[in-house]
């Protein structure tokens, strides 16, 4: 029973970092469309904070993704040898 709620209670500390993490994204690109509006921004610097967000966002997709395989890897006791090339 303890496992179980150390589990959920994992879990949503996971969903809620999850959503903080969402919410501020969408914040910023709110942000930035609004500004996109205004002539007198700096259009270039409005498009490199989109591509430093979107490059931020595919880095947090690949590091879970990593973290998934690892996870899995550990619970099927999956061992891996020295590399071979």
């Amino acid at each position: 029973m303890a496992i179980e709620n150390r589990k959920n209670i994992s879990n949503q500390d996971t969903v809620e970092r999850w959503k903080l993490i969402r919410n501020t994204l969408m914040y910023d690109i709110s942000a930035i469309f609004e500004k996109i509006q205004d002539p007198s921004h700096d259009k270039f610097l409005l498009i490199s904070k989109l591509l430093n967000l979107r490059e931020s966002l595919i880095r947090q997709i690949f590091h879970s993704c990593l973290y998934r395989k690892l996870v899995i890897w550990k619970d099927l006791n999956i061992h891996i040898g020295d590399y071979a090339p």
